[in-house]
């Protein structure tokens, strides 16, 4: 990059301990270590590594490989694309809250006026209670116009994140250094998923308070507490604002572990089982998926049979989080799994082992899969096996 774009990259936070080299000073040898002559040509995909054809003779005998040529490319398109479905979001969400921003503007204009024209009629003597009320107001707004410029500084700067590191990858690519590209393979990729899961944070939105003037009907009673400040909590997300339910999301997700996605099984049904101190009443699923046609969604109960189900039908192909509503109750040894009829869909999932995991001090859960052949009705029996894949799952629940 040149010296302006270094200095704009390198001022974020997230950058600040970085080193920057000339690129002409990064190449790694083209050489294998082992035998220097042979060029690297090869890739040991048991091993991970960079090979030449020498090597499958002596250290990677009956190692299974591909060329390096094949790797880098397959490489180069993973690295383009896993960013792009987030950046995609946070752009929307960032149009989204320049629009929430307006119309919250807009909206504290309006009560403002309605709350002059409600004074004017009582004059005087209800102008100590009118600045009262003004300065509540401009409060609630204060705090809001705060909370929603913040939570929108968090997205540019994320984007900004994602930008730098666009400028990075295609530097390395414009390089065309097979090798430096695999050197840095596991670095981007992790650094994408740490990425990743700060933008699945923001994308859960923010809460905020919007105020509203109200007015008493009994204006002589009750003209020293004329007028009320009232306020709900509003959820801004990438879709939209809507006033904030009494709910709260659990994820089930594992937190650390290499982030991989899978073809539907029309044979297997996955998801977790339930610990739980107290029931839990869940009002949906979701999923981070691309659903091409039918996804089920089975709650089955400590017994192993289906208590109760619902599905989701859609023919976006894009990887995201997907909302399937199903209102139910939890008790400890339930399961919630998910199940495919067809293949045209992905789900994303990271690989871990079957131990109980801790979500919080109410709920804990562990993975499991059920071998499904048909779309099963409410009272069939289920076989609750061990499972080391955990999908990326939410659930919504009642507080």
């Amino acid at each position: 990059m040149c010296t302006t774009c270094s200095k704009n990259i390198h001022s974020q936070k997230i950058h600040k301990n970085h080193t920057v080299v000339s690129t002409n000073q990064k190449r790694f040898p083209n050489t294998c270590s082992d035998h220097p002559d042979e060029k690297i040509k090869l890739w040991c995909t048991i091993c991970e590594n960079h090979i030449c054809r020498d090597c499958l003779l002596f250290k990677h005998k009956d190692h299974t490989y591909t060329s390096l040529q094949d790797i880098v490319q397959e490489t180069k398109s993973k690295i383009q694309s896993s960013l792009q479905p987030i950046r995609e979001n946070l752009e929307k969400a960032a149009v989204t809250a320049d629009g929430i921003i307006e119309q919250q503007h807009q909206h504290y204009t309006t009560v403002k006026l309605d709350i002059d024209e409600a004074f004017k009629k009582l004059q005087s003597f209800l102008e100590i209670r009118k600045s009262k009320l003004i300065q509540q107001l401009d409060s609630f707004r204060a705090e809001e116009t705060s909370i929603l410029e913040k939570y929108q500084a968090d997205m540019n700067e994320q984007l900004k994140t994602i930008k730098a590191r666009e400028v990075l990858v295609q530097q390395m690519f414009d390089n065309n250094d097979s090798i430096q590209i695999m050197k840095m393979k596991k670095t981007l990729l992790d650094y994408d998923q740490q990425i990743n899961q700060q933008c699945r944070r923001l994308e859960q939105g923010c809460t905020f308070a919007k105020a509203s003037f109200n007015v008493s009907t009994d204006m002589q009673q009750k003209i020293a507490e004329y007028g009320v400040i009232k306020s709900e909590n509003v959820v801004l997300a990438p879709d939209g604002a809507e006033a904030k339910k009494n709910n709260m999301f659990l994820d089930l997700s594992r937190p650390l572990g290499e982030y991989s996605t899978c073809q539907y099984e029309t044979s297997y049904g996955r998801g977790y089982v339930f610990q739980l101190k107290n029931p839990l009443k869940i009002r949906s699923v979701q999923l981070e998926a691309s659903i091409h046609g039918q996804v089920v969604i089975y709650v089955v109960n400590n017994s192993g049979v289906v208590v109760n189900k619902t599905s989701l039908i859609s023919n976006d192909i894009t990887m995201k989080w997907t909302t399937i509503p199903i209102i139910v109750e939890l008790n400890t040894g339930y399961s919630i799994l998910v199940w495919s009829p067809n293949k045209n869909g992905r789900f994303s999932y990271k690989s871990g082992d079957n131990n109980f995991r801790t979500i919080n001090s109410e709920c804990s859960i562990e993975s499991k899969c059920a071998a499904i052949n048909h779309d099963l009705s409410i009272g069939e029996q289920l076989t609750i096996n061990r499972n080391t894949y955990s999908i990326q799952m939410m659930i919504d629940i009642e507080k």
